[in-house]
């Protein structure tokens, strides 16, 4: 059964169930990712220290919502007190990592800068956790596809150039059941070095 909807000007994550492969859609184009399941993140260390920063609002139908920050400079910084891994973080240089974590909803949101064979990426990732019960959830894009690159064997990224955005272009792709927003510089090598990124992610 689809539990998600969406209109045709956005790219959205639809599931067929939970946790199962995520279909994107953007101009009536429609994309598929790999799957998004509950990754293994230690929550209780995360929300019980010192540095992790709490905020609350409030909906239009009175609902609480609870979140939970936390900036770390450096990726064994983040995973030594959450267990969160990226892929790849021996090869991949991952810092100034932000996670933004919605503990009664089950999901989370990460920022970070990527470095690889000295190109900076900036990046966004969503994940969810045992708790996730959005019905639709996934990022907003109103361009269309202006590439789907096969990174690994079934596996796709989703290049959009960006003719609203200054010196970037961006990516979709799903990997280690994160859904990343890669931002790519518009360099005449950028997008083949994003490329290099992604294939370095999925070994």
């Amino acid at each position: 059964m689809i539990i998600g909807i969406t209109n045709s000007n956005q790219i959205i994550s639809v599931a067929e169930s939970i946790f199962q492969s995520f279909t994107l859609s953007a101009q009536k184009q429609t994309m598929q990712l790999d799957s998004v399941e509950p990754i293994e993140f230690d929550i209780e260390s995360y929300c019980a220290d010192p540095k992790t920063q709490r905020s609350a609002s409030e909906d239009t139908d009175g609902i609480t919502y609870k979140h939970y920050f936390h900036n770390f400079k450096t990726y064994q910084e983040m995973h030594d007190l959450t267990k969160f891994t990226l892929p790849n973080a021996d090869l991949i240089d991952y810092k100034d990592l932000a996670l933004n974590l919605d503990f009664e909803h089950g999901y989370g949101h990460l920022c970070v800068t990527i470095s690889y064979q000295g190109t900076v990426f900036g990046a966004n990732g969503m994940f969810v956790t045992d708790a996730f019960q959005q019905e639709t959830w996934g990022y907003g894009e109103h361009d269309k596809i202006d590439e789907a690159y096969e990174y690994a064997d079934g596996r796709y990224a989703y290049f959009f150039e960006r003719e609203d955005a200054v010196g970037t272009d961006t990516v979709y792709f799903v990997e280690d059941h994160i859904m990343f927003q890669l931002f790519v510089p518009k360099a005449e090598t950028g997008r083949e070095q994003a490329k290099t990124l992604l294939e370095v992610m999925s070994r």
